[in-house]
Order: C-alpha cells, then sequence, then structure tokens
C-alpha cells in the first residue's frame, strides 16, 4: 500500500550551499507517482525524477541530473519522506 502527504506543504530558508534563498514545495501525489523533483524557477519547469539511474555526485549532497537540470541536496527530504512512510 502507497502513501501520500494530507495536504501540500511549503518551507523557505537558504541553501546550504549556495547561500541563495529557496523555497521547497511538497505536494500530495496519486499512487505509483514516486518522488519527484520540479524546477519551477527555469524555463519549462523540467521534472527529474527522484530515481538511482538520475543520480549524478554524491560528494558532500546527493545531486540528480537530467539533462543539463540539477537539484541538489537531495538525501534530506527524500529520507524524511521515507522516514514518514510516504
Amino acid at each position: 500500500m502507497e502513501h501520500t502527504l494530507a495536504s501540500e506543504a511549503t518551507l523557505e530558508g537558504t541553501s546550504l550551499h549556495t547561500g541563495e534563498k529557496v523555497t521547497l514545495t511538497l505536494k500530495p501525489a496519486p499512487e505509483g507517482h514516486g518522488f519527484k523533483f520540479r524546477r519551477v524557477d527555469l524555463p519549462d519547469k523540467p521534472f527529474i525524477d527522484a530515481c538511482v539511474s538520475k543520480v549524478q555526485t554524491v560528494e558532500r549532497a546527493t545531486t540528480l541530473a537530467e539533462g543539463s537540470v540539477r537539484v541538489h541536496t537531495v538525501e534530506h527530504v527524500l529520507s524524511a519522506l521515507v522516514g514518514m512512510g510516504v
């Protein structure tokens, strides 16, 4: 049985590695959707699936990549979601 979030949640803060202001929004998803990251700050707002084939680097942080699109330090949010049974 799969579980999802009950409602949307948004976090804002400062990036650990770049010092830039960042916003993370977690949204409920349908069964079978899996974990996905979306770069809404980029043209076309591309998605990157959270799967091992998308891992580009693991030095100091896990980076997922799809073409030229990157999402950094994903391991923290993914481990929290898995720890909650999502």
